[in-house]
């Protein structure tokens, strides 16, 4: 598993929204906002699914994802290609549901 740098981590805490984009099994395209997501840790990003049906039903498709990270004044930007995971219980999903609430 890849790691997120450090220069990544730092860049991504100000943040307020990331682009995802996912395809389904056939490839068309999908790209969204999102604002609920949280660094757990060097290797994970979290999202947390708000009303995200169209990434929802891609992801359970095709679970490679994309999303960029990007500095304020635009000079610098990384995509990170990854493996989605869907949790609809378990430890994690707990957590990042009281994250949420």
């Amino acid at each position: 598993m890849t790691k997120i740098d450090d220069n990544i981590k730092s860049e991504f805490q100000k943040m307020k929204i990331i682009y995802l984009a996912t395809s389904s099994k056939s490839g068309i395209p999908n790209v969204v906002p999102m604002g609920a997501m949280f660094l757990q840790d060097d290797e994970n990003l979290w999202i947390v699914d708000n009303f995200m049906k169209k990434t929802l039903s891609n992801l359970k498709e095709n679970p490679k994802a994309s999303f960029c990270v990007w500095t304020p004044e635009g000079d610098m930007s990384w995509q990170i290609k990854c493996d989605a995971v869907v949790e609809n219980e378990g430890a994690d999903y707990e957590k990042a549901r009281d994250m949420m609430h």
